[in-house]
């Protein structure tokens, strides 16, 4: 009987985050469509829809019909919560606090030494709070916040960014913010993320991809890759995957990483070794698109002059711009935000993202 009613709850939660997922996505659907895509009876769409009804959801007009009753429209309401993103570099950080669909109501890069995590996360809360006194969003309704940090996080070892270049220690996803953030913000998720992989994740979903691979290539004070195969964000054992800028390629003769010969060397030099890099990329992933964000302005044309190396895929430069990693760090917000509203045993309040 136990086995029956926990079976009976997963699935139930199941389909609450396939609908409101779908919804999100959407933007507007009929009941009847999303019984037909997602292959669930009326019933089931009706039970799970019902209690986000003039909050999540609303019914706005009906569809057309070729006979019969008028389906009624259910729009997601995406300005009903707030979400946010957080891109952290060395000497920077860019906040930017969004509706659930990810228009910026607020947009501000601060200049800022992010070597010190204490000093650090109560710039932030302090930067929250006075945009919540400004009336700009109501603290209560900020349910996710995904940061996307420079380095590597390794849950495994408790570890955020503990290497080049922010070399944080001793911090993990549970002891970054202290209580007045947790007072302040009571009902906001905390997501770290790696940057190329948020960078990853946001042009992955606004490319509207299912089932193809992608790379996003973010070069920063480091370089990164941020990877997604077939749907979903591939970070290895260890959170490592994509971490290119530790690479040791031999070039004229040097033992060193791909990160240390790239910086110091001259561009046309540093257009071939990114190239080679991408080839490497493309024979292991075999990816259908490649994204390129960051200071990679001076590069991108003498890369695509040279596309004949890796013809096989497209490569683009991310129309995001200095927003690329934000952006894909409010895109893991908003799917943090459908997780924790149907998932009721849904309690890691602070966490990594996995999936999109």
């Amino acid at each position: 009987m136990t086995f029956n009613k926990t079976t009976a709850s997963a699935l139930r939660e199941q389909n609450s985050f396939r609908i409101l997922d779908l919804l999100y996505r959407k933007g507007v659907m009929t009941r009847t469509a999303l019984s037909k895509e997602l292959n669930l009876s009326l019933p089931t769409v009706l039970r799970v829809t019902q209690p986000y009804m003039n909050d999540l959801l609303s019914i706005r007009g009906k569809d057309k019909s070729v006979g019969g009753r008028r389906a009624e429209r259910i729009f997601f309401n995406y300005s009903s919560r707030k979400i946010a993103g957080i891109q952290i570099e060395r000497d920077f950080f860019i906040i930017v606090i969004s509706t659930l669909n990810r228009t910026p109501l607020i947009v501000e890069k601060v200049l800022f030494n992010c070597k010190s995590p204490s000093d650090l996360s109560k710039k932030i809360t302090d930067k929250l709070l006075d945009y919540a006194k400004g009336n700009q969003f109501s603290p209560t309704d900020l349910e996710a916040l995904t940061i996307a940090v420079a380095g590597v996080i390794n849950e495994e070892a408790h570890s955020i960014a503990d290497d080049f270049p922010l070399e944080w220690k001793n911090i993990f996803y549970d002891n970054f913010f202290g209580p007045d953030f947790r007072d302040s913000f009571p009902n906001c998720e905390v997501v770290f993320e790696n940057d190329a992989n948020a960078l990853a994740v946001g042009e992955y979903t606004d490319r509207k991809m299912t089932d193809e691979s992608l790379i996003a290539l973010y070069f920063g004070r480091g370089i990164g890759a941020g990877v997604m195969i077939n749907g979903k964000l591939y970070k290895g054992d260890h959170g490592q995957a994509g971490e290119i800028g530790r690479w040791v390629p031999i070039f004229n003769g040097k033992d060193e990483t791909f990160e240390s010969y790239f910086e110091h060397s001259e561009p046309s030099k540093k257009i071939q070794v990114v190239l080679s890099v991408l080839s490497d990329l493309v024979m292991l992933f075999d990816p259908s698109k490649i994204i390129l964000a960051g200071n990679v302005e001076d590069l991108y044309d003498g890369i695509i002059q040279n596309l004949k190396m890796i013809s096989r895929v497209n490569i683009e430069k991310s129309i995001k711009k200095d927003l690329a990693v934000v952006n894909g760090a409010l895109a893991i917000s908003a799917k943090e935000f459908i997780k924790k509203v149907s998932y009721k045993n849904y309690d890691r309040k602070y966490g990594f993202y996995t999936e999109v």
